[in-house]
């Protein structure tokens, strides 16, 4: 394992107080995205425990051989999470759930379920391919990913997404590296963690984790400690259609969030060029994890995009094979399904260019140029701009 200086951890209030900062800066409306997200984050975390009272239980759940997906985000770990929970045999999270971890609490809120989806049901994409894994349609009610648990530890980069944290003048590091943290600060991470998985295992009465967490692979040593007969599935794709696919999607939302007229030009080129930069860790660390050998070889499984486009079922098959998965006949059609499907697929969406994000290929290549020679993957050209 590399030593490095571990990275310093804000405290909950500083890391609060940027977020409000930055919001006052954007504007008053903006303000009041942030503090909603905020609020959410307060009350689903306030509401933890109580399950002590009433679902004490969950405390002495185990959890065994977890499986997490790992990889850049668009590499299809989005895909391969939710055809592996497509048939309920894992205790996979519904974002309504995602965001109301305590099972007191979602008693309680469940009336309201059928409204909410009604009136919010509406997704970030919205594709008629149920595994279409070239968009990311969000629901009230799909499977969503376990890395939004960490939302209630402030401990993960869709802090930068989901409020004006992602717009601060300084770069949030100790986010991007959590594996870097302070010990007190990864054990709280992973005990957070863990009391949320425990909490869904109980309620869904299915024992097996398989969980999709691609800003982890930053905490995959972390992973390992907390967890450590985990295994670790990580997803490789080309980075020159990962990295526009990404600051796509993120761009997607700001424009339903935000309004992309109410956000400057240079405030939108620093964004980029972070987030940009924080991708290409995504690749870098996981390579010195690989290398380093920090992860036994028989709990990590390496998985390349094209071999889930050109031959699903096999894939299918080493992952289940690898995880000590045992998959219903019923999921097994279902794969079958997908697999005859996706010969006739066509993405529902465009993505823009690296360079429409102020990003020249070059630069692309200069950084993570190695990673096409190390997973044999094809130096494919970028995705057509948009009109």
């Amino acid at each position: 394992m590399t030593t490095r200086e571990p990275l310093p951890s804000p405290t909950v209030l500083s890391r609060v107080g940027t977020m409000i900062r930055t919001s006052a800066g954007l504007g008053l409306r903006d303000l009041g995205f942030t503090f909603a997200r905020l609020g959410i984050l307060a009350a689903g975390r306030a509401t933890l425990p109580l399950d002590h009272l009433f679902y004490g239980a969950h405390r002495r759940v185990p959890i065994e051989r977890p499986v997490f997906i790992l990889g850049h985000p668009r590499s299809g770990t989005t895909f391969l999470h939710r055809l592996l929970t497509c048939t309920d045999e894992h205790p996979a999270f519904r974002t309504w759930e995602l965001l109301v971890p305590s099972l007191t609490a979602r008693k309680l809120i469940r009336p309201l379920l059928p409204a909410l989806v009604r009136v919010l049901g509406k997704g970030l994409h919205d594709d008629t391919t149920l595994f279409a894994e070239d968009a990311h349609e969000v629901r009230v009610d799909s499977v969503e990913e376990e890395e939004l648990l960490l939302l209630f530890a402030l401990n993960t980069q869709f802090l930068l997404l989901f409020t004006a944290l992602g717009f601060a003048e300084a770069d949030p590091w100790d986010l991007v590296f959590p594996d870097r943290q302070s010990a007190a600060r990864r054990r709280a991470s992973m005990a957070l963690l863990r009391g949320c998985l425990q909490r869904q295992i109980l309620a869904t009465g299915c024992p097996r984790v398989v969980a999709k967490m691609p800003y982890s692979t930053l905490r995959a040593r972390t992973l390992l400690e907390a967890f450590p007969d985990a295994r670790f599935v990580y997803l490789v794709r080309s980075p020159l259609e990962t990295i526009p696919s990404h600051l796509s999607l993120h761009r997607h939302m700001f424009r339903q969030v935000y309004g992309l007229e109410n956000l400057s030009p240079d405030l939108l080129a620093r964004y980029w060029d972070r987030r940009y930069r924080f991708n290409v860790e995504l690749y870098r660390y996981f390579r010195e994890v690989e290398m380093s050998g920090d992860i036994p070889a028989e709990q990590l499984l390496v998985v390349r995009y094209p071999e889930l486009r050109s031959d699903l079922e096999g894939v299918f098959r080493r992952v289940t094979e690898f995880a000590g998965l045992a998959p219903s006949e019923a999921l097994r059609a279902r794969v079958a399904e997908q697999s005859a499907r996706q010969a006739s697929y066509s993405r529902g969406h465009t993505n823009l260019r690296v360079e429409d994000f102020g990003i020249a290929t070059d630069r692309v290549l200069a950084d993570l140029g190695w990673v096409f020679d190390r997973y044999g993957l094809p130096q494919a050209s970028p995705t057509p701009s948009l009109a």
